[in-house]
């Protein structure tokens, strides 16, 4: 309080009174006391915190601009692709590791299950594994799906639609659709003598789902000889 009071006797004066004058010189020394006292703390944050927030600005926008840039969200895409196809080449290489140890594990080998024609259909009592084993069930209840999946690859002849069948029960059978199937598997390891696995099962429910195609669809090769002509 006295160091104020000094202050004013020194710019107007001892006798305590405030001219017009007066009043204009003291928010003339405010005014220059502010600016004494504001212009090094703002110079202290233009040097020291300015370019700081400038970076974190920039880092912001380069960040916003990699997730909307094309390039990105097509490796992306091309990361999930290539994670699916190797999802379903380990599912192939499971079946065919699977399949030979099928092989050396049943007692009478596959003729109990399949009917050697051409092409291989399943023998009665490979029809009631598929029926008891819940195979047949889950097919009925997904074949529209994998009907449509199956004229999507446009097979050509018999043998593409055989293949296709395979690929599709190869993607499938791991997931909740053939889930049954698996339990079923998991809890009876021989079905009448003869024993076996997934792997069997999911060429047992290819082949199904091949004839059933083919059933519903018997004239596709005619179709297609028509439209290439």
């Amino acid at each position: 309080m006295d160091i104020f009071l000094k202050i004013i006797d020194m710019v107007f004066g001892s006798d305590g009174q405030f001219t017009l004058g007066d009043k204009i010189m003291f928010g003339v020394f405010i005014f220059l006391l502010a600016i004494l006292i504001i212009w090094p703390l703002a110079r202290f944050y233009y040097k020291r915190y300015f370019p700081m927030e400038k970076k974190i600005s920039d880092h912001s926008e380069s960040i916003k601009t990699l997730e909307t840039n094309s390039d990105c969200i097509n490796h992306s895409k091309r990361i999930e692709k290539s994670e699916g196809s190797l999802q379903r080449i380990d599912n192939k290489l499971n079946y065919i590791s699977g399949m030979l140890e099928a092989m050396r594990l049943t007692p009478k080998g596959e003729d109990d299950l399949l009917r050697a024609h051409s092409p291989i259909k399943l023998t009665e009592k490979g029809e009631e594994l598929m029926r008891i084993s819940f195979a047949t069930e889950c097919l009925n209840k997904h074949s529209e799906l994998f009907f449509e999946i199956i004229k999507s690859k446009k097979p050509q002849n018999g043998s593409d639609v055989d293949q296709n069948s395979f690929d599709i029960i190869v993607e499938y059978y791991n997931n909740e659709t053939f889930s049954a199937v698996r339990a079923y598997v998991f809890e009876h390891p021989n079905f009448d003598g003869s024993a076996i696995n997934d792997s069997l099962m999911m060429k047992l429910i290819a082949i199904k789902l091949r004839q059933m195609f083919l059933d519903v669809y018997p004239g596709f090769e005619e179709e297609i000889q028509e439209k290439s002509e």
